[in-house]
């Protein structure tokens, strides 16, 4: 196991060693950051989404809605009489 891992070991220090740009070093330096830190921390990242709709987030958000007839209720029950406008000026 260990003779097995040591040749891959050398294997890879002689690609890298015959690398002659510093971009492609870069990024391989940057590779194995992230291999580090998605080892260490691994349980934090999520993976990126590249597709996201309504729908996607609806159910990872457990979103019910609203009940149209309690929200109508409270508007009724809250019984506010100020305009928009007026509302937002009490903020300041």
């Amino acid at each position: 196991m260990t003779k097995n891992l040591d040749s891959k070991k050398l294997k890879l220090i002689e690609k890298i060693t015959s690398i002659g740009s510093i971009e492609e070093i870069d990024d391989i330096e940057r590779f194995v950051k992230m291999l580090k830190l998605n080892k260490e921390h691994g349980h934090i990242f999520k993976g990126i989404q590249h597709e996201v709709t309504v729908e996607k987030l609806k159910k990872e958000q457990n979103f019910k809605g609203i009940d149209r007839e309690e929200f109508d209720n409270l508007v009724e029950e809250l019984n506010i009489q100020e305009s928009i406008e007026e509302l937002l000026s009490m903020l300041d």
